[in-house]
């Protein structure tokens, strides 16, 4: 099961003023409001805040065992399903994260690095296994895999692309 940046009516997401980052076909979402971010359960009525960042997020993702967090200080933080406890801190180094993806086995996540540069970090060994060029010219604040895994898809507010991936040569 791959989780998507949309909404349950298979909307796209945009950044609102609402700070709306990430749902899923469960009912969760993702929000942030500087430096906190928030999810939310449709089971419940209340809000957990995900303390850990200390600069603004900026991008986040919802797995079926795992929250993930991006930062503009270019930390990802992995936090449990419930978004109660981080598991995993990675220090990028990569500057502003300003969007990111999960791979479609979970296991590993797209991250921004600047505007020219996607990568893609192994979540247990923390490396980099691949670069890729973004060919788009525009800094995305969205991402997602596509349904079949061969394509990384890229949105701003006014835009869209597309890297294709070949998931078997990683």
């Amino acid at each position: 099961q791959v989780i998507r940046n949309r909404t349950p009516d298979n909307d796209t997401l945009s950044h609102d003023e609402t700070g709306l980052l990430a749902a899923d076909e469960n009912g969760r979402r993702l929000r942030a409001e500087h430096s906190i971010a928030y999810l939310v359960a449709a089971s419940q009525a209340t809000e957990q805040p995900l303390l850990g960042h200390l600069t603004r997020v900026l991008s986040g993702a919802l797995g079926r065992d795992k929250v993930l967090t991006g930062s503009a200080d270019g930390k990802v933080l992995i936090w449990d399903a419930m978004g109660k406890q981080i598991e995993q801190v990675l220090d990028t180094g990569c500057g502003p994260i300003s969007a990111l993806a999960l791979a479609a086995d979970g296991a590993a996540v797209f991250i921004t690095c600047g505007m020219d540069q996607i990568q893609l970090l192994d979540l247990a060994t923390t490396r980099v296994v691949l670069s890729l060029p973004n060919p788009t010219g525009f800094l995305p604040n969205r991402m997602q895999v596509a349904e079949d895994g061969r394509l990384l898809l890229l949105h701003d507010e006014n835009r869209s692309g597309a890297i294709p991936l070949m998931p078997e040569t990683w």
